[in-house]
């Protein structure tokens, strides 16, 4: 893995929080969001990270249910990168475990 590797995963991280603020700004829409989450999911090779975001972000579009869990998902994401210093930092707090609880609740 090359350093070009670690800096576009870091960029991309900054991005997402980036996003996140336009979100709440209301400059981004989940719509908006969707597209732009597709495009980085498949560009940084899927990375584990971005996977419950870029789902959650795609059922909000259609199924209201997906739109408080996408919220809680964006803002865990987000938050971890606005602090992270180095993509290392970022993956030794980032929990997958803890997104996947980030789902539709039925029952």
């Amino acid at each position: 893995m090359g350093i070009s590797s670690i800096d576009d995963r870091f960029a991309a991280g900054k991005y997402v929080s980036y996003l996140r603020t336009a979100y709440l700004a209301g400059q981004e829409t989940i719509e908006s969001l969707d597209e732009k989450f597709t495009k980085l999911y498949h560009r940084l090779d899927y990375p584990d990270w971005l996977a419950m975001l870029s789902r959650n972000c795609e059922y909000a579009t259609d199924i209201p249910d997906f739109k408080e869990p996408f919220e809680i998902e964006f803002e865990y994401v987000a938050g971890l990168w606005a602090q992270a210093t180095s993509p290392a930092d970022f993956e030794s707090k980032y929990s997958r475990a803890k997104s996947n609880s980030h789902d539709v609740k039925y029952g």
